[in-house]
């Protein structure tokens, strides 16, 4: 038994201390614990939550973002009394390109005050968007609660309905579905399959500038057959992106209610006509996402596809895999909540639950992909043969121990070197019978020219020199290779 071995039979916060403070300080720290933490499970994705990936997804693993989701219904307009004023333009340029100077009005001047959201929506068509004249300050769109202490929505209540910019430069050169786009081509563009997920982000302090051009992109991007992921949070933390905690149910409709023009039905009204909800609107702590898409197909046969049952059976999927301790990559913060609660499923020094760990050690014989990266949708067959392959290139923990070790020792001991050898690497041996690889050509041709024999500290391997050079790269392969199965010549054709 190794003595890495030994110690994962302590206790967690044992083990976890002398990883830390014993382990990695030596000098082969990073590939011992490289080789001690990486078991037969890929490792999750570095990235927060996308809901059309999450919807297609065929895997469990790396989707427990979705647990700090839930489904939102955006409150009714009429529940709103917040009253707006309407203006003709922003007060800040939005121009961006001098071809959309005709298409907003050069003086800002008050159409009408106190009017309601009911008054507001029914002025929205699809290419006019809602705008605010001025942008949010960010110091103070970090919560609710700050909002409504310093009395912003009373402060930023002016608003103005312009009309979308023309097509961006790098809209045109998108595809339409896989199929290019001529230049003359007729807009909404019928596409048999949807294009590339586009995604846009924003905050409640966006600038207006940028929040009209993120408008006009979506505008056109929809007409080219795009799928368009929105996202709006209070501010650019991602304070819940560790902890999965549940969504507030009270911030995001007061929201609503105060700031129409982050309402996920203005914004799609403001869409090309007859833009559709792919995913309805879901909500965070501090962020709210939906996706929308035109209808797809020809003007025969027009399909609308929504992905709304797909996304709640993934969240339901993981949230099972986490109450029997399936789900494998699992937070820190989330693993120690879950050990604090009485769960015995996992540890606070692996991203493995403890079943996939025991089966990695011991036996792989064990379905590996109910750990996690079980497929909700791949038949038997798919899956036997997913298994197969694993077997075939993962090692156990103490295969990859074993292999540090002999790295470790790698730039331990070292073979002499014969007179005459110019290469810029040393001859080196892994433990006491591995030779070290050979990087370049020049070692190569170095090895060829040897006027002695080189020989190992324990005599297991021999070069001879009296070989012409046609024999010398053959004679000293075939030396090493009868000697053990990790001798090896690691460059060039050494290998």
């Amino acid at each position: 038994m190794s003595l890495l071995a030994s110690y994962r039979k302590l206790p967690p916060e044992i083990f976890s201390c002398i990883l830390k403070r014993c382990i990695a300080p030596c000098t082969f720290a990073s590939r011992l614990s490289i080789a001690a933490a990486r078991l037969p499970i890929p490792t999750t994705r570095c990235r927060h939550i996308h809901l059309v990936k999450t919807a297609w997804s065929k895997t469990l693993l790396g989707q427990h973002k979705i647990v700090a989701y839930a489904p939102y219904k955006v409150p009714p307009l009429e529940s709103s009394t917040h009253q707006l004023s309407l203006w003709t333009r922003p007060v800040v340029k939005l121009v961006w390109h001098s071809r959309d100077m005709a298409l907003i009005p050069q003086r800002n001047e008050l159409l009408q005050e106190q009017i309601d959201f009911q008054n507001i929506y029914s002025r929205i068509e699809p290419g006019i968007v809602l705008l605010p004249t001025q942008s949010l300050p960010k110091k103070e769109t970090d919560s609710v609660e700050i909002i409504e202490k310093s009395g912003l929505q009373y402060r930023h209540n002016a608003y103005c309905l312009v009309p979308v910019g023309n097509k961006p430069n790098q809209v045109g050169k998108l595809k339409s579905g896989g199929i290019p786009l001529p230049k003359n081509a007729e807009y909404p563009v019928k596409s048999l399959k949807h294009g590339s997920v586009k995604e846009h982000h924003v905050t409640l302090s966006v600038p207006v500038s940028h929040f009209y051009k993120s408008l006009t992109t979506m505008y056109w991007q929809l007409l080219h057959a795009h799928i368009i992921e929105v996202t709006i949070r209070f501010s650019a933390s991602s304070s819940e992106k560790n902890t999965m905690e549940t969504a507030e149910r009270t911030s995001w409709p007061w929201v609503h209610q105060h700031f129409p023009h982050l309402r996920p039905d203005v914004i799609l009204a403001s869409m090309p006509k007859d833009t559709y909800f792919m995913i309805d609107p879901w909500i965070s702590n501090v962020r709210l996402k939906f996706a929308m898409a035109m209808p797809r197909g020809t003007e025969d046969k027009l399909e609308t596809p929504v992905l709304n049952e797909e996304l709640i059976a993934m969240r339901r999927a993981v949230v099972g895999n986490i109450a029997k301790g399936r789900q494998a990559g699992l937070p820190r913060k989330v693993r120690e909540k879950l050990v604090k609660e009485g769960n015995e499923n996992y540890l606070g020094w692996t991203a493995l639950p403890r079943g996939a760990i025991e089966a990695s050690n011991f036996d792989l014989e064990v379905e590996p992909l109910e750990f996690g990266t079980g497929s909700l949708h791949l038949p038997k067959s798919q899956q036997r043969i997913l298994r197969e392959k694993l077997k075939r290139t993962l090692k156990s923990p103490q295969e990859k121990y074993d292999e540090a070790i002999r790295r470790k020792l790698f730039h331990k001991n070292h073979i002499p070197v014969p007179e005459g050898f110019k290469a810029r690497k040393k001859l080196e041996m892994w433990g006491d019978r591995d030779i070290g690889p050979l990087h370049n050509s020049l070692v190569e041709r170095e090895v060829m020219k040897w006027p002695r024999k080189g020989t190992q500290a324990d005599g297991k391997a021999r070069v001879y020199s009296e070989y012409s050079n046609s024999t010398a790269i053959r004679r000293v392969r075939d030396t090493i290779k009868a000697d053990g199965p990790f001798m090896s010549l690691g460059g060039g054709r050494f290998k």
